[in-house]
């Protein structure tokens, strides 16, 4: 018995599922295609927000995170290697609507939901997926491919975890403080290596 429930607990670590609210989980699928704007990242995740509150979800522990780069490289732009729609052409985009597969992308910033250590990204991949913090970060930014290797603009792993910093600002507060046209809050400020710690 012990056995079985570890190999269950293993797989769904390795595939990154946490799936604490399914409520929230379930509504972010549903939101995921229909209520998305490309390159409105930051409003996406507030209209979430706002979507989320109206159904009555318990979101008192969530978070806003914005993922800048304090460092030098791609001039400031932070790099992310899942993005939506960013990769190479997909030959089927007339039978599923997806005319690219996820791939790179380079942005001023970018900014999604985490709640209770799972993260909500409707930039991430073509499919909508929440994942641990952990396994978010691995896969949308520090899985970092070399040329060689397909990738277009190679940082390196440590470097972004040095030089990405993530604003945490409470969920709900920065929703009210956008509706009432102030400042949003920030509770801290974290280099990627100390938010992942």
């Amino acid at each position: 018995m012990k056995l079985s429930l570890f190999i269950i607990f293993f797989i769904f670590s390795l595939n990154g599922i946490a799936g604490r609210n399914p409520e929230l989980e379930k509504l972010f699928k549903s939101d995921f295609k229909k209520h998305y704007f490309q390159n409105q990242c930051g409003s996406n995740i507030l209209e979430f927000l706002r979507r989320s509150e109206a159904k009555g979800l318990n979101l008192y522990n969530a978070n806003i995170l914005e993922i800048t780069n304090k460092g030098f490289s791609l001039f400031g732009l932070i790099n992310a290697e899942f993005a939506r729609e960013a990769g190479r052409l997909n030959p089927n985009s007339s039978q599923d609507g997806i005319r690219q597969f996820p791939g790179e992308s380079n942005w001023y910033h970018h900014v999604v939901l985490e709640l209770d250590g799972e993260i909500y990204d409707f930039d991430f991949g073509n499919q909508p997926s929440v994942l641990t913090k952990e396994h978010y970060f691995e896969k949308m930014f520090l899985n970092d491919k070399k040329k060689s290797e397909g990738g277009e603009h190679y940082i390196g792993r440590e470097e972004k975890l040095k030089t990405y910093e993530i604003l945490v600002r409470p969920g709900l507060d920065t929703l009210r403080a956008r509706e009432e046209r102030r400042s949003s809050p920030v509770s801290k400020t974290l280099r990627l290596k100390e938010f992942l710690n």
